[in-house]
């Protein structure tokens, strides 16, 4: 499961570094603590926009699943009515710096940061929808398509993000990769440190959440 993740970067930043457009023009600034109904930079059909993280399929009468549509599993993603019909037509790549899971140890959460050993961003593949709100008009939303954790992943989560390499992501956002091929690219060479229980609190945003915890339970690992 993915269900927080940090973004280093201003989304016009974020376009500039993977040569796409930026749809929007207010000053939008970091956000290390992305939770769900959060709006997050997206790439779509070869433009940034920020889009509201927990899907409202077009057809819901209200947004009272998106709850529990932030993760879309790949396993059951062309058997789902909110999902399958996403799949080669509004397929979407949320670049970020990182990922939070909470390791459960001796009956204790223990929150992790994870991130990529080279490079800047982990490109996590997802698919967004479009929900015309009775009250506010057009929402764009997405999710976040999680896999079978990695072997060496495993000790933090059983689940983990589908993540592709920069070029795979631009084909997946641009509806011509396919997701078994999808899968069969996923990329899981991480590392991981465990950071302060600040992030327990959607309301902290600051950069400090990425930091190694001052008195860490579990001690800095490289995964291999």
């Amino acid at each position: 499961m993915c269900g927080r993740f940090a973004v280093k970067k201003k989304p016009q930043e974020i376009a500039d570094d993977i040569k796409a457009l930026w749809a929007e023009y207010d000053e939008v600034e970091p956000n290390y603590n992305v939770a769900p109904t959060d709006e997050a930079a997206v790439l779509a059909d070869g433009r940034v926009e920020l889009k509201s993280w927990g899907l409202i399929p077009f057809w819901s009468k209200d947004a009272s699943r998106r709850a529990g549509l932030i993760n879309a599993r790949s396993e059951t993603l062309d058997e789902k009515s909110s999902f399958k019909h996403l799949l080669g037509t509004q397929q979407c790549i949320i670049p970020c710096s990182g990922y939070f899971e909470w390791q459960i140890k001796n009956g204790t959460k223990i929150p992790q940061y994870l991130y990529p050993q080279e490079g800047d961003y982990l490109f996590l593949a997802g698919l967004w929808d479009k929900w015309n709100s009775p009250v506010n008009g057009e929402v764009e939303t997405f999710t976040v398509i999680t896999k079978d954790a990695s072997d060496n992943l495993k000790e933090i989560h059983h689940r983990m993000p589908l993540i592709l390499s920069f070029e795979n992501a631009l084909n997946w956002a641009s509806n011509e990769l396919q997701l078994g091929a999808a899968l069969a690219l996923a990329q899981d060479r991480l590392k991981y440190h465990q950071v302060g229980t600040e992030v327990n609190s959607v309301r902290n945003k600051s950069k400090s959440l990425i930091e190694p915890a001052a008195e860490p339970v579990l001690w800095q690992r490289e995964l291999f």
